[in-house]
């Protein structure tokens, strides 16, 4: 006989079952369920619902199912990378002795690339030196042929092996882009044509190339600005620019979004685009919102806005393993991205250049109070700015950037010391991480209640260092005043550690990406030399 009155409790299911349940909530939801009793709090600390927490915190996605790792090395993994970034002490260190110019280099994906160049022309690049940092110990290296013509730029995707080339646009020659297997130098195998732009006049500019997934995103400075498949070569976005300064810069939202970066108007805006299928014919692109930035003085210039982003490798193709390539076992969110926007002004007083970072987050999510009925939304700074964090005083982690993976960037800490006979300058690299919940954590870990006890508490909140303050106010530059509201932490390491001297001819830049700290040294050989590379020295988590 059927009993009635018996009472069934969520704990009476089997664990496995318990678990599955619980995996569906979100990591702030779980740590709230921990509390509840003992029993919840014997299936919270089980392997799979702690890696669940932490990728919440961390910002990040679990990799491919087909990835050989264990969850438990997971969780483990993501804790190491986690503590040793917050700490910033990263206790792996190698270095590569590297020589010639380098006027165009690039690190994706734990590959770093370096333009390889004849002899006595530094700005011609004819090949690629290549090095991947996936074994922290032995870092790896190869050469790619010669290339058939003068490259212009490059860019590149390990996770999909892809070199990406431009060639020509310059002397009558047509822009073309070269898709490339990154360890043969070969055509890729995914690639059905090379791009070419018969169309597309000379620039002498220089370009920004960016790759997205399937996306290949090329602009050419204040001439035109196009986005393509690499696999297929069909065009979704091509845009003539026949206004100066009408597009300074763009960067990828996601695999279905992208920004534009103007500054021909005041305010200066970001237009952010959508791709989208028409009836399933062809790919249009639609501008969803205008991104108000901050009023400026009439007598005030924007001469240029430069934007830095870096999406991160795709982790949704099989798990793949060489010594060129390794697929992570898990990788940031889309959302979770920062964008860092250098924004250089003058007035007749001077000139001045501010950082603005923002999450890729307040791009996508679009206040219902700047929707309209028709065109895109009209997002005044009054309505996002207080998601932002403006570093006025920042020193870039290079002469013109600062780099940034996921939701951290790389900058740098000065240090002039003076002896008897000469005055020292020492630079050393420093984390801030605008990771909301990173910082949350710092705050409630200061009241006793750390979030994740896994985590030593060593970061102090950004409130704390000088070259961060909390919003912007009206002065012979900004017109207005608004409030720079995004947390962050900041770390700079042990005191003693990381630390480069340099001289009047040598300079260094600090780069980022998931895993890795990479200090490039450079020297000039005169005033008027260029600078050469010297040698990389590669910190790993």
């Amino acid at each position: 006989m059927l009993e009635t009155n018996s009472v069934y409790s969520f704990l009476d299911l089997p664990p496995e079952i318990s678990i599955q349940t619980l995996l569906n909530l979100e990591w702030n939801e779980l740590l709230a369920v921990q509390r509840v009793n003992r029993a919840f709090k014997a299936l919270i600390e089980t392997s799979r619902i702690q890696y669940r927490i932490a990728l919440g915190i961390a910002g990040y996605k679990d990799g491919p199912d087909s990835h050989p790792m264990a969850v438990s090395e997971r969780l483990e993994s993501l804790r190491t990378l986690q503590s040793c970034f917050v700490r910033l002490e990263l206790p792996t260190k190698s270095r590569i002795e590297i020589s010639g110019p380098t006027p165009i280099y690039e690190l994706q994906g734990g590959v770093f690339v370096q333009g390889r160049h004849p002899p006595n022309a530094p700005n011609e690049m004819i090949g690629v030196n290549a090095w991947s940092f996936h074994d922290p110990t032995t870092p790896f290296g190869w050469q790619l042929p010669n290339f058939s013509s003068s490259i212009r730029d490059l860019t590149l995707d390990p996770s999909q092996d892809l070199l990406v080339l431009i060639e020509g646009g310059h002397r009558n020659k047509p822009l073309a882009l070269r898709f490339l297997s990154l360890t043969t130098g070969g055509v890729h195998l995914s690639v059905r044509r090379d791009f070419n732009c018969p169309d597309y006049g000379p620039c002498d500019q220089g370009f920004i190339i960016t790759i997205c997934g399937d996306l290949v995103g090329l602009l050419s400075v204040d001439t035109s600005f196009f986005i393509c498949n690499w696999k297929t070569g069909e065009v979704y976005v091509d845009i003539q620019i026949l206004e100066e300064g009408a597009v300074d810069d763009f960067f990828f939202l996601d695999h279905e979004r992208f920004v534009l970066v103007c500054r021909n108007s005041n305010p200066a805006k970001l237009q952010v685009y959508a791709l989208r299928d028409d009836l399933g014919t062809s790919v249009q692109r639609y501008r969803i919102a205008d991104y108000h930035l901050p009023l400026v003085h009439e007598n005030v210039t924007i001469s240029s806005i430069q934007a830095r982003s870096d999406p991160p490798p795709r982790n949704d193709l099989p798990y793949t393993s060489s010594p060129r390539f390794t697929t992570p076992p898990y990788a940031v969110l889309m959302k979770e991205r920062i964008f860092i926007l250098t924004i250089n002004m003058l007035n007749p007083e001077g000139h001045r250049n501010v950082i603005l970072v923002m999450r890729a987050e307040t791009l996508m999510n679009i206040p219902d109070a700047a929707k309209r009925a028709h065109g895109p939304a009209i997002v005044t700074s009054e309505m996002w700015m207080n998601q932002t964090r403006m570093l006025p005083n920042l020193i870039p982690a290079n002469q013109w950037m600062c780099f940034c993976y996921g939701s951290r960037m790389v900058t740098c800490t000065e240090y002039i010391t003076d002896t008897e006979t000469r005055r020292v300058r020492h630079v050393k690299p420093s984390i801030i991480d605008f990771n909301p919940r990173l910082s949350a954590w710092v705050e409630s870990g200061r009241t006793g209640t750390p979030w994740d006890p896994h985590l030593p508490l060593t970061m102090r909140k950004g409130s704390d260092a000088e070259f961060l303050r909390e919003g912007g106010k009206k002065d012979t530059f900004w017109a207005e005043e608004w409030i720079s509201g995004l947390p962050f932490i900041v770390e700079t390491g042990p005191p003693d550690s990381n630390r480069y001297p340099l001289n009047h001819f040598e300079s260094v830049v600090f780069m980022l990406d998931d895993r890795r700290l990479i200090v490039l040294k450079m020297a000039r050989r005169g005033i008027f030399s260029a600078r050469e590379a010297r040698y990389m020295d590669i910190y790993t988590s």
